[in-house]
């Protein structure tokens, strides 16, 4: 039997997150980074895939992820395109969902979709991540491949943009 994919309300995971609420407070990207890193590291470790669902849009690349699909919502918040995901036929067959937000839950009990809940999802992200895996220092990377977005709201391959949204915050910063 195939395991089902995770959908993850990443924000309401970020804020129940001590470490990433704390650095959310003070670098939005970083906190994004973080949460990016440590889902996808536990996908590596448990084999599974799972989708980060943020809302907005993409102002900023996280990075590339294995087994880890990073979505915005655009023009809908990320509790929309979560529900509306949950909706698809099929989706209690591919989809758990990770959330603890009221009406996800209700939507997903309508639609027969197993949710887990925010703190036992994040205790297994520290019981079964490759120690020193996630926000240990990173080796330094290699010489980076371009990016191509199939899907405007997903982000196909976001290699080599870490010094593009680097040079977008400075910029942005001295326009204040």
């Amino acid at each position: 039997m195939k395991s089902r994919q995770l959908l993850i309300d990443a924000h309401n995971l970020m804020h129940k997150h001590p470490q990433i609420k704390k650095t959310l407070r003070q670098d939005h990207l970083l906190a994004m980074r973080e949460i990016c890193r440590y889902v996808s590291d536990w996908c590596v470790a448990q084999n599974r895939r799972a989708s980060l669902i943020f809302d907005g849009v993409p102002q900023i690349i996280p990075g590339t992820y294995a087994r880890l699909k990073v979505r915005f919502s655009r023009e809908r918040t990320a509790d929309e395109v979560i529900i509306a995901m949950l909706s698809d036929e099929g989706a209690s067959q591919n989809w758990s969902v990770v959330t603890d937000d009221t009406e996800i839950r209700q939507k997903a009990f309508f639609y027969g979709v197993d949710v887990i809940r925010c703190d036992p999802f994040l205790g297994s992200l520290k019981n079964k991540i490759v120690p020193g895996s996630a926000g240990a220092k990173q080796p330094p990377k290699k010489k980076k491949a371009p990016v191509s977005v199939k899907d405007p709201g997903e982000l196909a391959d976001p290699r080599g943009l870490e010094a593009d949204v680097d040079l977008f915050m400075r910029l942005f910063k001295e326009r204040k």
